[in-house]
């Protein structure tokens, strides 16, 4: 069995004055809300993560950073497959995207879900090695199976892996379950 450590950001910032703000960054209170998981994510693992692995948007670098990961880039792998610059968000009451560079589509028209959940994230969680960390969001744990209304923003999960291969998802800390709306995510 081994254990995977993964770190969901908390509520992020879309709009600001009316405006959109692609990538998004967390609010000062999801900041605060990450500060509060030190200690959560070394009790997961039983220690410092062996590898870290991140998103390439900003608010998975965050969670890097305010957890005070960044200082070890030499154990840092980054990759879109753990969250990237575009977020859901809700516009005249309809679920869409908004993506990094700005322009926002109808949630049914991005893939990236379709395209590298299920047995691929699966497969990749599968070879990192024990005690690795995960800098992500909710999207990965609904890759795993979990419904969205279920998965915590700003929390701490252990992600067991046993030697057949089955990843049981363990939430080690609590957690928010953010609502979709036009403000936060």
């Amino acid at each position: 069995m081994k254990t995977i450590g993964l770190v969901t950001h908390a509520e992020t910032q879309v709009r600001d004055g009316g405006k959109w703000c692609p990538d998004p960054a967390m609010t000062g209170a999801g900041l605060d809300r990450i500060v509060r998981l030190k200690s959560s994510i070394a009790e997961a693992l039983g220690g410092y993560p062996t590898e870290i692995h991140c998103g390439t948007g900003r608010r998975q670098w965050q969670l890097l950073q305010v957890l005070g990961l960044d200082g070890r880039m030499e154990l840092v792998h980054v990759s879109g497959l753990w969250g990237d610059a575009s977020t859901i968000i809700v516009d005249d009451g309809k679920k869409k995207v908004l993506l990094g560079h700005g322009q926002i589509l109808d949630y049914e028209r991005y893939d990236t879900a379709r395209h590298v959940g299920g047995e691929i994230i699966r497969n990749v969680i599968r070879t990192l090695p024990h005690n690795s960390l995960i800098c992500s969001g909710r999207p990965v744990l609904v890759r795993l199976g979990m419904k969205p209304e279920e998965c915590l923003s700003g929390a701490v999960y252990a992600l067991a892996v046993d030697t057949a291969g089955q990843i049981d998802i363990v939430p080690k800390t609590s957690g928010s379950i953010l609502l979709q709306s036009s403000k936060t995510r």
